[in-house]
Formats: structure tokens, C-alpha cells, sequence
């Protein structure tokens, strides 16, 4: 166990590399499974199953040095967070229905309400496998996903840019600026946790 507090700072570093990780991760996922001939439904799953391995992954490689249960964290957020986009391609695929004939804002608010979803649930996977015992930690669901609501923007930025083909060093710029800010909205609430009461804040 480390005997050094958690800092914003090491929230903050660890949270954006799990966003780039999880950005690249989605882009092999995309490319192997075009290559494989594997209809992935516009890659709407592998969003979710990318962006909560790679966040959930090195958060918790984080945690671990403060946390014995720290691993619980790691899957509340792969699993929580990819579950809706997981769902939307199980029922597309049902429906028959082809994402690429879907208008560019429906797709991006139904990525904005995958997003809500799978980030709440997240938080309320990790609000019960980990955090109950401390009341600074009550508000927790809804801070979660009001900082992963904030990182959308960035990725909505990006695939408009995408879509009206802008400049396109811009809006990898943009995207990656999501990461950092993540970081910061749901480390800011780690720190304060840690802080208030550093022996029960997660389940060790």
C-alpha cells in the first residue's frame, strides 16, 4: 500500500492516458474487425468497450497502490459504462437498422445518451462495490456522470469535424483534450473523498 496521499495531478495523468489507450484501442478494434469483414454497426459498441478498458484500466493501476479492492474499479467501469453501447448494436442489429443512414445530430445524441446511461451506471457500480462507506461519496453517480457528460463535447467535436471532413489535426487536438478534463472533474471528487476519510474511501 502506498503510504503517499492520491494527488489531482497522478488522477489527472492516469485518466488521460486510459483515454488515449482506450482511443487507440478503438481504432485496431475498428480496423481488425473491417478487415475481418465484421459488421461492428458504425464501431457504437466499441466505444463503450474501448473508452471503459482503457480509462477503467489505468485508473485503476492508480488506485491499486491506495486501495486493496481497487480492481473492483476497473470492472464497475468496463462493464458499467459499455453496457447501453453494447445494447444499441444488439438492437440495431435486431431491427436491421444501418447507423450509416442515421443524420449526423441523431448520431451524436444517441451517443450523448449511451453516454449518460453507461456513466451512471458505472457510477453506481463503483458507488457500491467501493465507495459507500464515506459520506463525501453520496453525490458520486451524479458527479460521475456529469464529468463524462462534460468529455462528450470533445468527442461530438471530433466527429463533426470527421463528418464535414474539417481540418483534421483539430479535431484529434479537441478529442484529446476529453482525457484531461475527465481527470480533473472526477479527481477533484477522488481527491475530496480520499481526503475526508483516507481509511474507508475505498474499500481496502
Amino acid at each position: 500500500m502506498n503510504a503517499k496521499p492520491l494527488t489531482l495531478l497522478s488522477w489527472i495523468l492516469h485518466t488521460s492516458l486510459g483515454w488515449i489507450v482506450g482511443i487507440v484501442l478503438f481504432e485496431y478494434l475498428t480496423r481488425l474487425g473491417h478487415n475481418l469483414n465484421l459488421q461492428m454497426h458504425d464501431g457504437q459498441s466499441l466505444v463503450g468497450l474501448s473508452m471503459g478498458a482503457g480509462v477503467g484500466l489505468t485508473q485503476w493501476l492508480l488506485l491499486r497502490k491506495h486501495a486493496k479492492g481497487a480492481f473492483k474499479w476497473f470492472w464497475s467501469l468496463f462493464l458499467g459504462f459499455s453496457f447501453p453501447f453494447v445494447m444499441v448494436d444488439l438492437v440495431s442489429a435486431m431491427v436491421g437498422l444501418n447507423p450509416e443512414t442515421v443524420p449526423l445530430d441523431v448520431q451524436i445524441l444517441g451517443l450523448l445518451c449511451t453516454t449518460v446511461i453507461g456513466s451512471s451506471v458505472a457510477g453506481y457500480f463503483q458507488y457500491n462495490a467501493l465507495m459507500k462507506s464515506t459520506e463525501s461519496s453520496d453525490n458520486w453517480i451524479m458527479y460521475h456522470s456529469m464529468a463524462w457528460v462534460a468529455c462528450f463535447l470533445p468527442m461530438a467535436i471530433y466527429l463533426a469535424s470527421q463528418h464535414f471532413e474539417a481540418n483534421q489535426a483539430a479535431g484529434i487536438f479537441i478529442l484529446m483534450l476529453g482525457g484531461p478534463l475527465l481527470g480533473f472533474l472526477t479527481g477533484m471528487r477522488m481527491i475530496k473523498i480520499f481526503s475526508a476519510t483516507p481509511e474507508e474511501a475505498i474499500a481496502r
